[in-house]
């Protein structure tokens, strides 16, 4: 076994992928029906479960099952969601139950079970470094060496901790990513929750379910935005995450996505409508029923400062409308502040112009970057650049769709047909005007 292992490592790839999350989880999947093509995907961590630290109990997937790794792309695929349930005998189950109530913990079950009928899958294997020589890639990792014609990083977006909290980073305060591995006692604790997105509302939720032996004292829940918004989710807006939306935004000024980005941020960063009405509920069963007012919200709310007071905190928040300045003493502080993107390490050696820093900035549109070595060794981003493709960049969306951009181009012939599919919009008709033009569209 090991000498199979040893060859295993010394042969060329196709394609190594690095990271193993959803994204190259769907790379793989849509690989596996082509005959000679040799991949291997590479993680750091010893085994998969999706967003562990947010993985609560009862909640929901904000998309469609169809989204899964393969179905909009190639429903015929073994390893679609629907196949998932029917190997596990609970189809007919699930169309009675579970078709618009879909719990993350399945889709946890759904790609935990696609990992372990796939033989290309290398798990407590980070890379340290990735670099091109003569006519291939050669990734290391702490134990082993690769080579590979092209590589894929899927290795995803890290927590933003803003920089006021970094050095207080620990076991009570931390990011909303390790809320469920903390295994924090709350009983009796006054707890702020900062960030008005879905992770906010999902921990807030979670917080005032509890029974009152684990009960927090007080929550305060703190937002920049004006109110505790609900994503929108209407049809017309879900016309954004579709392929032919992301290639039309892909080909506009740089200026003018930065503009349609902020606005539509609410098509996915915001709150869906059922938790926002099980949180207020929750709460007037609380406060009006029971008479026991337990969370205070703080909409408009900016962080100025932060202090440690012995095992305590001291928030200091500017209440925007009108300016008040507040303070807020709390015992756990948990950050809902969002994910950032970031270039991994193991490519610094890597030159070209496709990024400043560690931010990818320019891309082609086979999710190649643009790098200063040979155009048939490529190195594909996935999940790496909103203000590159829009809002549905980092979203399951459009999974599928751009790890089958990818199959065509490293196979360089068109596999999967990515063409002519409906759209109520006709986008790519609208980019006629010249670029100096596209430049002054006002946004409002």
């Amino acid at each position: 076994m090991d000498n199979l292992k040893k060859q295993k490592h010394k042969s060329l790839f196709d394609s190594i992928g690095i990271g193993v999350g959803p994204a190259n989880l769907s790379l793989s999947a849509l690989l596996s029906p082509i005959q000679g093509f040799k991949s291997l995907f590479l993680d750091k961590q010893t085994s998969f479960i999706w967003h562990e630290g947010m993985l609560m109990s009862g909640v929901t997937l904000q998309v469609s099952f169809l989204k899964d790794l393969v179905t909009l792309v190639d429903p015929t695929n073994p390893f679609s969601f629907l196949n998932f349930l029917s190997e596990n005998k609970r189809l007919y189950r699930f169309s009675i139950s579970g078709i618009d109530d879909i719990k993350r913990t399945e889709f946890n079950q759904y790609y935990n079970w696609v990992i372990q009928k796939m033989n290309n899958l290398e798990f407590g294997n980070e890379v340290i470094s990735a670099c091109f020589m003569k006519d291939y890639f050669v990734v290391k990792t702490k134990t082993q060496t690769y080579r590979s014609k092209n590589i894929v990083i899927g290795t995803g977006l890290i927590p933003f901790v803003p920089e006021v909290f970094q050095k207080y980073i620990g076991d009570t305060l931390f990011h909303s990513s390790v809320f469920m591995k903390k295994n924090t006692q709350f009983s009796n604790k006054r707890v702020a929750v900062i960030g008005g997105g879905q992770s906010g509302a999902e921990i807030i939720n979670n917080l005032i379910s509890l029974d009152s032996k684990n009960s927090p004292k007080r929550i305060d829940w703190i937002s920049q935005r004006y109110n505790f918004l609900p994503m929108d989710d209407s049809p017309f807006t879900n016309e954004l995450y579709t392929p032919s939306y992301s290639e039309y935004f892909f080909k506009l000024p740089k200026n003018v996505k930065l503009k349609l980005i902020e606005n539509q941020k609410l098509t996915s960063d915001g709150i869906s409508e059922d938790l926002l009405k099980s949180i207020y509920s929750k709460l007037y069963e609380k406060e009006v029923l029971v008479g026991n007012k337990i969370c205070d919200f703080h909409p408009s709310c900016q962080l100025e400062d932060i202090y440690k007071n012995g095992s305590s905190y001291k928030l200091v928040i500017n209440k925007m409308l009108p300016p008040k300045i507040k303070v807020l003493d709390v015992d756990i502080v948990i950050l809902a502040t969002g994910y950032k993107e970031k270039l991994p390490k193991f490519i610094e050696s890597i030159e070209g112009d496709f990024r400043e820093n560690d931010q990818l900035v320019e891309m082609n549109e086979d999710f190649s970057v643009p790098w200063n070595g040979p155009k048939n060794n490529k190195i594909y981003v996935q999940n790496g650049a909103r203000k590159i493709w829009g809002v549905p960049n980092p979203n399951l969306s459009l999974n599928s769709w751009r790890a089958a951009k990818i199959v065509n181009s490293l196979l360089q012939e068109e596999y999967y047909c990515l063409k002519g599919e409906s759209s109520t919009f006709e986008w790519d008709s609208e980019i006629n005007a010249p670029n100096n033009k596209l430049d002054k569209i006002n946004i409002s």
